[in-house]
């Protein structure tokens, strides 16, 4: 009964930190910067894994049962390879202190051997769908016995080995499998309530984008409109040219202006317009054109490679808006000069659209407020171009994949459900 009492309290131990950090902290360090919440996730790891390893069930006076690597896998899988290595190192330590160097020998085979499966298992997980983030979790869990047994049978520990298959290693497999599985599930609700959190957030900024733009836009157009008309008068054949160049800067200012207008009138209307069957390959060549002339004039030299039958149901001038946007800023980001690389080509239900430059590159938390109200890395810039194209590409059902380093180039991959 004793050991029972143990069992369950390690459960409480792995699963009770996860509801304390969501009610206190949860909805609090949603919104704040990551590392701050890396901080504060990998606190909560570190008191799991030292309360766990404080009240453990003892198979032996060298071999102990707690629920150790639980917190462990979940600072791989979650926090990342440095906090994984931390709580490694922690519980080694912390092991030491609780009970030398005897029986250490187990624990120190069981992680060499556990380590490189969760190593390579971290590099798919967060791309897996929630349900193999599950599976991979729970298994993983178990996988421990497997290599506890291991270091039994090279410790020439046989006799304890054959001894514990017994009524108390299945209660044991299911202790690891109950908090596990409540683990897994109570932190996956978590990242998907935080993530629809953000969602909603986003949307109510872009709600009020879109009725503030429709309003403010026609507004501000019309007294521009008299303001072009009076200068275009002012602008006789009698003026001396300097005031002739005020003039023509002043009107080029207001085009400046109303270029601006009009990406707020596409951010209020994104997915305004008649689509049709686009191939894709033509519509970068007539962008390119487009742009040929400005790339010229900035140093910067076009390579393509452009699959056939590259097709998609897009409004043309949306998706034109779009390209010429994402090239043009790739275009900016290489002030020095460089090439761009587009290219377009089918991967299975998608047409990806590639757009790679030398630039500058960015870095991660850039690369997080990307396509967000008002961020840009240019200094004139708004960042509505940008933002439209975002809007753009998932009106169409499509999204927007960002990869980047600094100071070595980035790559913007568009990926279109394919006709």
């Amino acid at each position: 009964m004793n050991d029972i009492n143990y069992l369950l309290l390690q459960i409480l131990i792995v699963i009770l930190p996860i509801f304390i950090y969501q009610t206190l902290f949860g909805e609090k360090l949603v919104f704040q910067h990551k590392k701050k919440v890396k901080i504060y996730e990998f606190a909560f790891l570190v008191t799991t894994l030292l309360s766990s390893m404080s009240f453990p069930n003892f198979l032996t006076t060298e071999y102990r049962f707690d629920l150790r690597l639980i917190p462990i896998t979940q600072g791989f899988l979650y926090g990342g390879p440095t906090a994984g290595w931390l709580l490694t190192a922690i519980s080694l330590l912390y092991r030491i202190f609780l009970g030398g160097f005897s029986g250490l020998h187990h624990y120190l085979i069981v992680l060499v051997l556990y380590i490189p499966i969760v190593l390579l298992v971290s590099k798919f997980y967060k791309k897996a769908n929630r349900k193999k983030r599950t599976s991979g979790f729970i298994l993983l869990s178990l996988y421990p016995f497997i290599c506890s047994s291991i270091a039994l049978a090279i410790l020439g520990n046989l006799t304890f080995l054959i001894n514990s298959f017994n009524s108390q290693l299945l209660i044991h497999i299911t202790v690891i499998l109950t908090a596990s599985w409540l683990t897994v599930s109570l932190l996956e609700e978590i990242r998907e309530n935080a993530k629809m959190r953000l969602e909603l957030q986003h949307a109510e900024k872009m709600n009020m984008l879109r009725d503030l733009t429709s309003v403010f836009a026609h507004e501000i157009r019309n007294p521009m409109q008299v303001t072009r008309g009076f200068l275009q008068v002012l602008n006789t054949p009698d003026l001396s040219q300097e005031k002739k160049n005020y003039i023509q800067i002043s009107l080029d200012e207001l085009d400046s202006a109303n270029e601006i207008i009009n990406e707020f009138l596409s951010l209020a209307k994104p997915g305004d317009g008649k689509t049709q069957i686009v191939e894709i390959g033509s519509q970068l060549t007539r962008v390119l054109n487009i742009l040929q002339g400005y790339a010229s004039n900035n140093n910067v030299q076009f390579q393509t490679n452009f699959s056939e039958n590259c097709s998609v149901i897009v409004n043309p001038q949306k998706l034109n808006q779009c390209l010429i946007n994402m090239i043009k800023n790739a275009i900016e980001a290489m002030p020095n000069g460089g090439v761009v690389t587009i290219s377009c080509y089918q991967d299975h239900k998608h047409i990806v659209i590639e757009i790679e430059d030398q630039g500058i590159g960015m870095t991660k938390e850039q690369l997080n407020r990307l396509g967000t109200p008002f961020y840009s890395l240019k200094e004139k810039g708004t960042g509505i171009g940008l933002m439209v194209s975002y809007q753009i590409i998932h009106s169409c059902q499509g999204k927007i994949k960002v990869t980047s380093e600094k100071d070595v180039g980035t790559k913007f991959s568009i990926l279109l459900p394919a006709y």
